[in-house]
């Protein structure tokens, strides 16, 4: 399996577990009427690669990038209050199409 790059075209651009750190606006530039001004970042979901030139999407994708980034940094501890199982809800664990290296960082069951 390759290592597939960010953002995925047609996927959601924000993922849903980071809502609390991508509570901010969208930019007025980069939204254009796609979105409404009080918009934020966690709404960009699959939708947006049909809303938006896909420059755009990827310019947002960059923007989301830094944000997780500022939050790394400032916001650890809301990071660590991120519950993923309800991602598994109904779901198997290959259905979340991760990675092998990802696969790796799971403990045995």
């Amino acid at each position: 399996m390759r290592i597939s790059k960010y953002p995925h075209t047609g996927y959601r651009i924000a993922p849903i577990t980071l809502k609390c750190i991508l509570d901010k606006r969208i930019p007025k530039q980069l939204r254009g009427t796609a979105y409404p001004a009080n918009a934020k970042l966690y709404e960009l979901d699959e939708s947006s690669w049909d809303k938006l030139p896909a420059k755009t999407c990827k310019k947002l994708s960059e923007i989301i990038i830094a944000e997780v980034n500022s939050a790394l940094n400032y916001k650890r501890t809301a990071l660590r209050q991120i519950n993923l199982l309800h991602l598994l809800k109904g779901k198997e664990i290959h259905d979340l199409e991760l990675e092998v290296r990802t696969y790796t960082d799971f403990p045995e069951a």
